[in-house]
């Protein structure tokens, strides 16, 4: 499972999970003597499946043997806690929100950063379709509301980043920081190319932004939110 290369100083790629439903590395080196090598940033729930919504299947889990990990925290449990309800980016995409998770990212952004300065390489691991957490593809859509039986609740999944994950790919841009971001998928997953930056259904796993970025994605209904 590979994704072709770009010369975008932020730009996505896809998770390599085994057929066992292990996450593996980037193939890049682990931390060695010299203080060269990779440091690998993993969404909460890849760490810690208690915190998912309930009623979602377990994600693959994360080798961390012999890798430098940072968990990152989970805005959603945080703020809404263990008994959430199912929601989208667009509820999220306000400004409180926003707010609390810049300065819930500060200081991994400041460790991030010393690590990134002393030569090391930043990997980061998103949850595909989560409303926060997903790095290629999010959720959008339900109306706000009361539910209704005439209006049931129902999401889109496209291309894009989660609320967490934009805002911390801005405070990492505002300090010149170059990363990969991933979101981990299970294997075994047919590919093809799509365009475009809003789709009404994915069915194909390719894209390209705007931005001249181009990556490869291959979804999983095995994750919704983080």
């Amino acid at each position: 499972m590979s994704a072709s290369e770009t010369k975008s100083e932020y730009h996505a790629e896809p998770g390599t999970v085994d057929p066992s439903g292990t996450i593996s590395g980037s193939g890049d080196p682990e931390i060695s003597s010299s203080g060269s090598g990779t440091i690998h940033v993993v969404s909460h729930c890849l760490l810690n499946p208690s915190s998912r919504l309930r009623g979602l299947k377990d994600p693959p889990s994360f080798e961390t043997a012999g890798r430098t990990v940072i968990q990152l925290p989970c805005p959603e449990t945080i703020v809404f806690g263990l008994n959430r309800r199912e929601i989208t980016k667009d509820q999220l995409d306000h400004p409180f929100y926003r707010r609390f998770c810049r300065k819930l990212f500060t200081p991994y952004a400041d460790m991030i950063e010393m690590y990134y300065r002393n030569g090391y390489n930043i990997v980061f691991y998103g949850v595909p379709k989560s409303p926060s957490c997903a790095c290629e593809l999010t959720s959008i859509g339900g109306i706000g509301g009361k539910d209704r039986k005439d209006r049931p609740f129902e999401n889109r999944i496209v291309p894009g980043k989660g609320v967490f994950f934009e805002e911390m790919e801005q405070m990492l841009h505002e300090r010149n920081v170059r990363f990969t971001c991933r979101d981990a998928v299970r294997s075994g997953r047919k590919s093809g190319p799509i365009s475009g930056r809003r789709l009404p259904v994915l069915k194909r796993s390719q894209t390209s932004f705007t931005d001249g970025s181009d990556f490869c994605h291959r979804p999983s209904a095995d994750f919704c939110h983080g």
